[in-house]
């Protein structure tokens, strides 16, 4: 029996995460519905990376949650036959992560503000580039200012 066999003739299959990095805002909603925790993300330095752990994954059954909740379609699922794969997970797609323009924190991947910000349509883009807590305060500081108690 070859690696790859199982003792009946079949070849065995895995399931294969692959992306298109360059459609991916990793915005992680893939990782976010992976209910194997197949997908998930490592933060290192200033980069973001989303990696994928082919012995984890089953395929949600069928269903293929990644893949079809991907607001850009960048995720694709196949089978593939088990052959000379690394027991180490994958990266998928890496990015850098954006630092708030107000304390220096590391809070979201590029990719992901440069998307929200083309999408946005109510909140102001200047406090985009800012942390939750300096996007709230700033925000707040704004309301206080418009309504006279500053």
């Amino acid at each position: 029996m070859n690696a790859a066999g199982n003792g009946n003739g079949k070849v065995k299959t895995v399931w294969q995460v692959q992306v298109d990095t360059g459609t991916c805002s990793l915005c992680e909603m893939c990782v976010n519905r992976c209910p194997s925790h197949a997908l998930f993300i490592q933060r290192q330095g200033t980069t973001e990376e989303i990696l994928f752990n082919y012995r984890l994954c089953d395929g949600c059954l069928g269903e293929m949650f990644c893949e079809g909740h991907c607001p850009e379609k960048s995720v694709k699922v196949t089978r593939i036959p088990v052959q000379d794969l690394s027991d180490e997970p994958v990266s998928l797609v890496v990015g850098e992560m954006s630092t708030c323009q107000d304390c220096g924190v590391l809070f979201m991947p590029e990719r992901k503000l440069a998307t929200l910000l083309e999408k946005q349509k109510i909140t102001p883009k200047s406090v985009q580039h800012y942390c939750p807590n300096c996007r709230r305060n700033h925000l707040v500081d704004s309301c206080l200012t418009i309504t006279g108690q500053i």
